[in-house]
């Protein structure tokens, strides 16, 4: 402004210069003459000024006063030049005031500006007026209506002027505020920032970038490309044929084409060890589209992709053996039972024999420490395709790649081979069993539901053929389950429908030959299947939970029978181990004999050796309470258990049985008699009765006799009848062992 306003009074000058001899004309251009250059002066000093915020008031109060100043010379001179000139030349004046107005729009601020417009306004004014128009010629009207709107530019301009230094004020303010977050974002947070050149080289290397990638930044300055290639994980990753794994790939891809990418994740190795950095960039275009490079943040993310994989391990492997869990393990199974290949699969269902011991006898330590044993030896005897899995507890399953049954039963023989050997686990020697159930696909099921179930009926075989081994899959087998569900659902009913019966088999007295006692037998008279034996659903029973209620009402109706005895006989009922075990019992008997008033001393219980087995403790403790009803605790099936000689050092028995398997042989296996003369003799020392079961010859009983066996049972004397034949057969006996005696 300030040379263009100098040029202009030079022009008027050059104009005028015939008016020079004017003093009036000349004194007022030198005079704004001298004020541009008091101006430029101001502004030169402004410049100069060290402390500018301090003097800033100052300076903009003589700012405004020279510009005052000026704007008034220049109205002045206006006014005389108006007035000296004629009618050309009063319209270059005209058209001068008209381009000062202007100025004024231009000036600066606004005071600064209304500073300048207000005094060249009232000065053009003035010289129109000088020369003779008034306010209702043309020129004062033009000249009106360009003031109000130079003043309304002013203000205008100098509003949008204000609001477009606020924001570059604000834009300052905020670079300055990302500059501090970055650098504290450098410094202190665990990502770091990352920029390229159009040639991908790295620049701006920070320190958290060199410390990640454990390089000095002057080793960092390369391709990222090529610190990408150089930082590629080992083979585990599934590397292409340039030795780069898929997702280093996919990052290079990316960079090559120029494109975004977010939170890509790549794996490294830095200093040999295994990390994980998630990567972020965007290209860089200058306003012409040009490639500038590319700017992003990394992060190492090592700990939280190990803990995702650490969770989506567990969500599918079971924390403690580190297999499968049933989850995964079923989602394998549906994948093989779909799989059209033709290879088919097969299925190893696997339940560890006698488990609840190790867990009873060392306790729930070892027997963890034992079931990671085991899945160490299930896994040493598959190949790398085959899938082991913990279904829950001592159950395990394996799932082979191949549907060849021979196969399967090879491998299953060699888990079996593998899991019985002795282990030490926590310092302890311990040895235990599995017994496997096989199913193939497709040929034993299409479905995970039915080559389960197959599986499980196979392993049902294989622990009821002795445990220990294993058993293919057999269609007989679903229909002996069929079976085995009709005989529960129909046993439940037999009791509201009154289809239970007790039999009683007398107990004979050797020395005279009369009824001494009875022994209850329940069978079943079904309405379909007619007369059932306890061998057709006793074993059932027990599987299914129904042998509770089943014993429950066979004591029951001992003592009902038995108030109907001849006084002091007692009779007998055999409990099963799962009955023993269960907390009821005792409730059980104690009710019975209160509701019937039998005395409880006639009341016999037979138990087998492997009751004895139980280290709970529920059994034993179980026995001893019995006991103190008063009830008669016998030991049945004697010298078949584990340890019968142990047996009797347990618990007081009131009377032995001897097997029928040793009574069969009597007096043509000497190895079985020497064994029955041992076992009366035992009882005889210890002050037990001795009964002989499954007697059925006559020189069985004479040999029993001279032996010392004081009781015995068996179809030589009668087979298990009705309860209300029972009374017929005692008057029968007895006055026949009556009439023998006397002769």
């Amino acid at each position: 402004m300030i040379v263009l306003g100098s040029l202009t009074v030079l022009g008027l000058g050059i104009v005028f210069r015939w008016q020079f001899y004017n003093i009036m004309v000349l004194a007022s251009l030198v005079a704004v003459l001298i004020l541009y250059c008091m101006l430029f002066a101001l502004a030169q000093i402004w410049l100069g000024t060290a402390d500018k915020e301090k003097n800033i008031k100052r300076f903009k109060t003589l700012l405004i006063i020279q510009l005052l100043i000026l704007s008034s010379a220049w109205g002045f001179a206006i006014v005389t030049l108006m007035s000296t000139a004629n009618d050309p030349e009063q319209l270059l004046v005209f058209g001068l005031s008209i381009g000062l107005i202007s100025t004024s729009v231009f000036s600066g601020p606004i005071y600064y500006s209304l500073s300048f417009w207000f005094p060249i306004t009232i000065g053009s004014f003035l010289a129109l007026y000088s020369i003779g128009y008034n306010s209702e010629d043309a020129p004062v009207i033009c000249l009106f209506g360009y003031s109000i709107v130079a003043f309304y530019s002013i203000v205008y301009f100098n509003r949008r002027l204000t609001e477009r230094t606020v924001n570059i004020i604000r834009i300052e303010q905020n670079n300055d505020l990302i500059t501090i977050l970055l650098r504290d974002f450098e410094e202190n947070a665990s990502d770091w920032l990352w920029e390229t050149d159009d040639n991908l080289v790295l620049r701006h290397i920070s320190s958290r970038f060199s410390e990640v990638a454990n390089r000095p930044a002057e080793h960092l300055a390369i391709p990222l490309t090529v610190l990408l290639r150089d930082a590629a994980a080992s083979s585990r990753d599934r590397p292409d044929e340039e030795g780069l794994n898929q997702p280093i790939k996919s990052l290079i891809n990316h960079l090559e084409k120029r494109e975004a990418f977010r939170d890509m994740i790549i794996p490294v190795v830095i200093n040999q060890e295994r990390r994980w950095w998630s990567m972020t960039g965007k290209p860089t275009i200058d306003g012409h589209g040009r490639f500038l490079g590319y700017r992003g943040v990394g992060s190492d993310v090592t700990i939280a992709r190990l803990s995702q994989e650490r969770v989506t391990f567990l969500a599918a492997h079971d924390s403690l053996t580190k297999l499968s869990n049933r989850d995964s393990f079923g989602d394998a199974l549906l994948q093989a039972c779909q799989n059209q290949s033709g290879h088919g699969a097969a299925l190893l269902a696997l339940d560890l024999d006698d488990f609840k011991v190790i867990n009873d006898s060392f306790g729930h330590a070892a027997g963890d420490s034992m079931l990671q044993v085991v899945a160490e030896r299930i896994c040493s005897c598959i190949r790398d395709g085959d899938i082991a899995a913990r279904l829950g507890g001592d159950e395990f399953a394996v799932l082979l790649t191949s549907g060849n049954a021979a196969e399967a039963v090879i491998v299953a023989n060699r888990i079996i081979e593998k899991i019985s050997m002795v282990s030490q686990c926590d310092g302890l020697m311990m040895q235990i069993g599995v017994s496997i159930g096989i199913a193939v696909t497709p040929a034993d099921g299409h479905t995970p539901d039915i080559l389960m179930k197959n599986a499980d009926l196979a392993l049902y075989r294989a622990k009821a053929d002795g445990r220990g081994t294993c058993r293919l899959f057999d269609p007989e087998m679903d229909r002996r389950l069929q079976d085995d569900r009709r005989i529960i659902a129909d046993l439940k009913l037999a009791f509201q429908r009154d289809e239970l019966e007790l039999y009683l088999q007398p107990i004979i007295d050797l020395t005279n030959f009369k009824v001494a006692a009875v022994e209850g037998l329940i069978r079943w008279n079904h309405p379909l299947r007619g007369l059932m034996q306890p061998d057709d659903f006793i074993g059932i029973a027990e599987q299914s939970g129904v042998i509770v209620q089943l014993g429950a009402w066979v004591i029951h109706q001992a003592c009902l029978i038995g108030k109907s005895l001849p006084q002091g006989m007692t009779i007998a009922v055999n409990v099963s181990t799962i009955e023993l075990r269960d907390n009821g019992l005792v409730d059980i008997v104690r009710d019975a004999l209160m509701a019937t008033g039998f005395p409880p001393q006639q009341l016999e219980l037979e138990i087998t050796e492997s009751v004895m087995l139980d280290n709970s403790g529920h059994s034993i403790e179980n026995l001893w309470r019995l006991r103190a009803l008063g009830v008669r605790i016998a030991l049945d099936d004697f010298g078949t258990g584990y340890s019968s000689l142990s047996t009797l050092r347990s618990f007081p028995f009131d009377k032995m049985k001897i097997d029928r398997s040793f009574i069969g042989n009597l007096n043509e296996s000497k190895n079985d008699t020497a064994i029955i003369q041992a076992i009366i003799g035992l009882g005889q020392n210890l002050g037990i009765l001795i009964t002989a079961e499954g007697v059925e010859t006559d020189s069985q009983a004479a040999t029993l006799q001279h032996y010392g066996c004081t009781l015995a049972q068996g179809f030589l004397f009668s087979q298990p009848v009705p309860a209300g034949q029972l009374a017929a057969y005692i008057d029968v006996r007895n006055s026949l062992a009556a009439a023998l005696s006397d002769h």
